[in-house]
């Protein structure tokens, strides 16, 4: 079986956010960052603002997307690179 590739989301519990997670959940390993709390444990609370090493260790591996939302709720994936330690 093909190891999902990792796709990091931020503002997770946002709108935006939470559709991206709905259409990428079965496609690819998702990690999923919100600064504000999540009520249900699946999202990292975390200021990307500030860099971290306890966040930014998730970001090893993943891919990353360039994205946006249409009106219609339709995904736009424009750009593509792959993040290494």
């Amino acid at each position: 079986m093909l190891k999902k590739q990792r796709i990091v989301i931020t503002g997770a519990a946002g709108n935006n956010g939470g559709k991206l997670k709905e259409a990428f959940k079965e496609m690819y390993d998702l990690v999923l960052f919100n600064r504000n709390r999540d009520v249900s444990g699946e999202i990292l609370l975390a200021d990307l603002s500030v860099y971290d090493p306890l966040w930014a260790e998730h970001f090893a591996g993943a891919e990353t997307e360039q994205a946006s939302l249409s009106a219609r709720g339709y995904v736009n994936v424009s750009a593509k690179s792959s993040l290494s330690p």
